[in-house]
């Protein structure tokens, strides 16, 4: 059985990146204490889990309760979400829970997986630092987990939900007009669109077919129960052609700009996956581990569209 949020897809290697999975990062400043010889006054959290190859997921509370998040992939929801900054406030009585978890048992007490997981296997980081020392915990995504350290965790994810409701600078990805063509070729319709606040810089996708750490293809799957979907029928492969459509966003080069609550589409076509009259769910993947390009930052983003029947 196969579980096509999880598929692995090709990854491309970078010079700034670490061999490490993605991770998720939280930082928090505030004053945490507890009782007896457990007393500690915390400085930052660090929240760390793998998800794709390259940067982490961050997420950063301040003391005032102001909360920032960086994210990279939409691969956990299948698509289904945008990735970027995101940024709100918590308020007292949330950053008092969060403090009662970490206090409750003392977080130097609880019982994790250190020493347990291989290597390659996927597992959440929670490093506590202090003034004058950190206490680090890895938790394998496949071993049971304490209940008390699951509250933690929960807590934690609590916080990155609601951090998402408020977008910043951000990208979506859209596939429309599916279809396969009279020559045998898919065609198709992508769409970006920041839903954030603030302007985007992200690698043109027209710029990225070659283009050292990018990547835009196709993947397709027939359209059944993923219980019946195994490896051999994922289909993907690279798009061959994307033209740029109107102009609703500024393009230089490989350098793509969206303003905030713009878009840019663009027509794509690529080699079609094998029918043999079985129906095909199909996405898009638009992945950049690239840093800079033309000298400029841009984002670091593996995105997915959500699946779509191909007609």
């Amino acid at each position: 059985m196969l579980t096509l949020g999880v598929i692995l897809m090709r990854s491309y290697r970078h010079k700034e990146m670490s061999s490490a999975a993605a991770a998720l990062v939280i930082a928090i400043a505030w004053f945490c204490n507890s009782s007896g010889d457990n007393k500690m006054k915390f400085t930052r959290i660090e929240y760390l889990t793998s998800e794709i190859m390259g940067p982490p997921e961050a997420l950063v509370i301040d003391s005032n309760g102001s909360v920032t998040y960086e994210s990279h992939t939409n691969r956990p929801e299948r698509g289904a979400g945008a990735v970027g900054t995101y940024a709100t406030t918590l308020d007292a009585s949330e950053m008092e829970a969060l403090a009662a978890v970490l206090a409750n048992p003392p977080f130097r007490e609880l019982p994790d997986h250190w020493g347990q997981i291989a290597a390659g296997e996927r597992y959440k980081l929670i490093r506590l630092s202090a003034d004058t020392e950190k206490v680090e915990k890895r938790i394998g995504m496949r071993k049971p987990v304490d209940p008390r350290m699951q509250a933690l965790l929960e807590r934690l994810d609590r916080i990155v939900r609601e951090v998402k409701q408020h977008p910043v600078r951000n990208l979506q990805l859209q596939l429309s007009r599916a279809r396969l063509e009279s020559d045998g070729t898919f065609a198709g319709t992508i769409t970006l669109t920041n839903p954030g606040t603030a302007s985007v810089t992200c690698a043109n996708p027209a710029a990225l077919r070659g283009a050292p750490g990018g990547r835009l293809s196709l993947r397709g799957w027939p359209d059944r129960e993923e219980s019946e979907i195994h490896s051999t029928d994922i289909f993907d492969a690279d798009v061959i052609d994307v033209e740029r459509e109107g102009l609703p966003a500024k393009s230089t080069g490989g350098l793509l700009e969206i303003s905030a609550g713009a878009s840019a589409s663009f027509r794509i076509r690529a080699p079609a996956p094998k029918r043999d009259d079985i129906a095909y769910v199909v996405q898009v993947l638009y992945q950049n581990t690239a840093a800079e390009r033309g000298g400029r930052e841009v984002m670091i983003v593996e995105l997915y569209s959500p699946p779509v029947k191909l007609k």
